[in-house]
C-alpha cells in the first residue's frame, strides 16, 4: 500500500507539529510556507509538554537524540515562540517523509471526494490530503468553509512585547525564582506578562525574558489608518515603525502608572527600544473543519482571543486527533471517512473554545 501523500499550508507551529504527526505514522508530507524564512517572531506562549511529545513523537524533556524545549515552569510552562520553532523545525529537517518549502504561497485548493490539489505560482501539487495550519487569514479555509471563510475583528488589540532581563533598569526586581503568571486590570486596560527562557534557552535569573500583552480596546483609528482592519477583518499587525512617536510616549506614561514592577519595568522597556508590536484580535468560530480531502488544524480552523490561553492547546488537539483519524484508515476505507472522525472528534470542541473566547471579548468591551 503506498504512503499517504499529505501537503500541508503553513509552516509555522501547527504546520511542524501537522507534519511531524502525520509522517511518523508514515505518510510523505510536504509542508509549504509562504515566507522565506520563520523563527524571528511571535512573543510568549504556554505549552503542555507531555501533549507536545504525544503529538511529534518527541520528548520536550530531552532525550538522547533530542534536545529538551527551554521552559519555565511557575504555576504552568511557558516559553517562546522563536524555542518552540526551532525545537520543532530541528525535528523536522531530521525527520524521514518530510520535505519543508519555503517561500511558495498556495493560491488556492480544489479538494473533493476523489482527492485534493493546491494551486501555487510554482505549479499544481496533487496529495491525498490536504491540511490547513496557514493561520488566521487561511486560504485552505475558503476551500473548507467557502461560506463562511473570513474571521472577523474582535473590537480590540494587543501590544505585544518580549523584553530581556538583562535590559530591564537596574530598580527592577529579578527573582531568583519565576513568579506566577501576571493578570493586571486597570479600567478597560489589561495586562498579562510572564517570564520565559533567554533567547539561548537559558533560564537563569538575569538571562530570561518578560513576554508582555497589553489588551487595548481604544486604538480603532490606529488599526484603521495602518490597514490593520479592513471591513471589519484582520489584516495583519502593525510594527512600532509605523505607530505615532507620541503614541509610544503616552504609553510609556500610562504603563508608569497603572502597571507593576517587574511587569512596569518590561512593557516600558520594550516601547522605549522599539521591541514590541501591535496586533488587533480576530476571531473564528468554525462551521465546519473538512471538505473532501481537506481539512484544518489550529488558527486555521478556529481563532479565539489570546485570553483563552489555549489556541496553542487546542492546535495540539487538533493535530492529535487528525493523526489518530489517519492512521486509523481501515483497509477499503478512504480519507474522507477518516477526516469525518476528526471533525466529530474535534469541531464541538473547537467550537467551544472559540465562542468562549466571544463571550470573553463581549463582556470586556461591555466594561467601556
Amino acid at each position: 500500500m503506498s504512503p499517504l501523500r499529505v501537503v500541508l499550508v503553513g509552516g509555522s507551529l501547527s504546520g511542524l507539529c501537522a507534519a511531524l504527526a502525520l509522517a511518523a505514522d508514515g505518510a510523505e508530507v510536504v509542508l509549504f510556507e509562504r515566507d522565506p524564512e520563520l523563527g524571528a517572531g511571535g512573543a510568549g506562549l504556554g505549552v503542555q509538554r507531555q501533549l507536545l511529545g504525544q503529538v511529534t513523537d518527541a520528548s520536550p524533556f530531552g532525550a538522547a537524540d533530542t534536545p529538551a524545549l527551554p521552559v519555565i515552569t511557575s504555576n504552568r510552562d511557558s516559553t517562546a515562540w522563536t524555542l518552540i520553532y526551532r525545537w520543532l523545525r530541528n525535528l523536522a529537517d531530521r525527520r524521514r517523509h518530510i520535505t519543508l518549502r519555503h517561500g511558495i504561497e498556495i493560491t488556492g485548493v480544489r479538494a473533493d471526494d476523489d482527492g485534493a490539489t493546491v494551486l501555487s505560482a510554482a505549479g499544481p501539487f496533487a496529495a491525498d490530503l490536504v491540511v490547513g495550519a496557514d493561520g488566521f487569514r487561511s486560504t485552505v479555509r475558503r476551500t473548507v468553509a467557502p461560506d463562511h471563510p473570513d474571521a472577523a475583528f474582535a473590537g480590540y488589540m494587543l501590544w505585544r512585547g518580549l523584553v530581556e532581563e538583562a535590559n530591564l533598569p537596574a530598580h527592577a526586581p529579578r527573582p531568583s525564582r519565576a513568579p506566577n503568571v501576571g493578570v493586571e486590570w486597570k479600567d478597560a486596560y489589561r495586562l498579562v506578562a510572564y517570564y520565559v527562557p533567554g533567547a539561548d534557552g537559558s533560564i537563569e535569573p538575569g538571562r530570561r525574558r518578560i513576554s508582555w500583552a497589553w489588551y487595548d480596546p481604544f486604538q480603532d483609528e490606529l488599526l484603521q489608518k495602518t490597514g490593520a482592519i479592513v471591513s471589519g477583518t484582520v489584516r495583519h499587525s502593525i510594527a512600532p515603525s509605523t505607530i505615532p512617536a507620541q503614541l509610544i510616549e503616552t504609553l510609556q506614561e500610562r504603563a508608569g502608572e497603572i502597571w507593576p514592577d517587574p511587569w512596569r519595568s518590561a512593557v516600558e522597556s520594550s516601547l522605549r527600544a522599539g521591541r514590541f508590536f501591535a496586533t488587533p484580535i480576530a476571531e473564528y468560530v468554525p462551521t465546519r473543519l473538512v471538505a473532501g480531502h481537506a481539512a484544518l488544524v489550529g488558527d486555521a480552523a478556529h481563532v479565539s482571543s489570546p485570553m483563552t490561553g489555549s489556541g496553542f492547546h487546542y492546535a495540539l488537539l487538533d493535530v492529535l486527533s487528525l493523526r489518530q483519524a489517519v492512521a486509523g484508515i481501515a483497509p477499503g476505507g478512504t480519507v474522507p471517512q477518516a477526516l469525518a472522525r476528526f471533525e466529530r472528534d474535534r469541531l464541538a470542541d473547537d467550537r467551544q473554545l472559540a465562542l468562549y473566547g466571544q463571550r470573553w471579548s463581549k463582556d470586556y468591551l461591555a466594561r467601556l
